[in-house]
């Protein structure tokens, strides 16, 4: 009569679904359920001794465990995957971060010296008008001579004279020389008043003795968004040096 028994209860501690709760509620005795406990729990063996026992290892009592494991290492290679790519987007911005800084800062010091370049850059301006101003009339005079068949020394200054003549809007197309006293010269202007400085300009060099408007009926020609007009002057040549 002093005597008690503990009925030994497998389930104890466990986490059961309610569906097999109920069951379990009803059954007073649960120690039957033992075995069957013990060896759903052998696969949780850490030495792996239940492998060597062909019995224990067909049975299955568990959730697949196998693929449960294999979803955690999806889960933790894709997590470290993703923490990896916005390590790396990361490090990119980082390093867009820091080489645009360094650009802004390269681009003030050369800021620095704006003014400095500024003027410089007006005296190469300057000078290069003054360079092209030269070479076009060194380039006049080259193109005049083709058209002039004389090799006189005569013919030489009064190309040389003509060339000096010329306005900064007045341009050649033929210049022809009869070889002796006349100069026929056929061009473009801007306006009839450069026509009429090249005239002028004519009338005081030195081998030079008239210069005459022959024509402006020539047609017209533009030059970008410039009007040319056409013209034709005779140059007559001093007798004393021919």
């Amino acid at each position: 009569m002093n005597i008690g028994f503990n009925t030994f209860d497998p389930t104890e501690g466990l986490k059961i679904p309610s569906q097999n709760q109920q069951i379990l509620d009803n059954k007073l005795n649960r120690s039957y359920l033992s075995t069957s406990v013990g060896l759903a729990f052998r696969k949780l063996d850490v030495f792996g001794y239940y492998k060597f026992v062909t019995a224990v290892k067909n049975i299955n009592l568990l959730p697949d465990r196998s693929n449960v494991m294999k979803q955690k290492k999806m889960k933790a290679i894709s997590g470290f995957a993703f923490k990896g790519i916005t390590a790396a987007v990361a490090a990119i911005y980082v390093v867009l971060f820091g080489l645009s800084f360094w650009n802004i800062i390269s681009y003030n010091n050369k800021l620095k010296q704006y003014e400095a370049v500024k003027i410089d850059h007006t005296k190469i301006i300057k000078q290069k008008k003054i360079v092209s101003k030269e070479f076009k009339v060194i380039n006049t005079s080259l193109k005049l001579s083709k058209t002039l068949k004389s090799n006189k020394e005569l013919t030489y200054r009064i190309l040389a004279q003509v060339a000096s003549s010329v306005p900064n809007r007045v341009k050649f197309d033929q210049v022809v020389f009869n070889g002796s006293n006349r100069l026929t010269i056929q061009g473009l202007a801007a306006t009839d008043q450069d026509i009429l400085k090249f005239i002028e300009n004519l009338s005081k060099q030195k081998l030079v003795e008239q210069a005459s408007l022959s024509s402006m009926r020539l047609p017209k020609s533009s030059a970008g968004s410039a009007t040319m007009k056409g013209f034709r002057v005779f140059v007559k040549i001093k007798r004393s040096t021919i």
